[in-house]
């Protein structure tokens, strides 16, 4: 996944494999203990076959930072306002 789907994977718990097109991917990966692959490196099949099993068995990222879930819910409420879905 690219940034935000990383964003949105670890709020959500769910292992993911992130592509670090940009070292802000790669950082936020390692920070948070998520794997990440540069675009062109080898191995890129079993690092998503492992992810893909270990989402499958079950496994669960331990919870995320609360300021980091903060800052992600954010863009959402705003735009829940500006639409008026709430």
């Amino acid at each position: 996944v690219r940034l935000h789907g990383a964003v949105f994977s670890l709020a959500a718990g769910t292992p993911c494999v992130c592509a670090a097109y940009d070292r802000k991917v790669s950082a936020f990966a390692a920070e948070n203990g998520l794997v990440s692959f540069r675009t062109d490196e080898d191995g890129l099949a079993e690092k998503l076959a492992a992810a893909v099993l270990r989402a499958a068995a079950g496994e669960r990222l331990p919870p995320p930072d609360p300021e980091l879930l903060r800052l992600a819910r954010e863009p959402v409420a705003e735009a829940e306002r500006l639409f008026g879905c709430r």
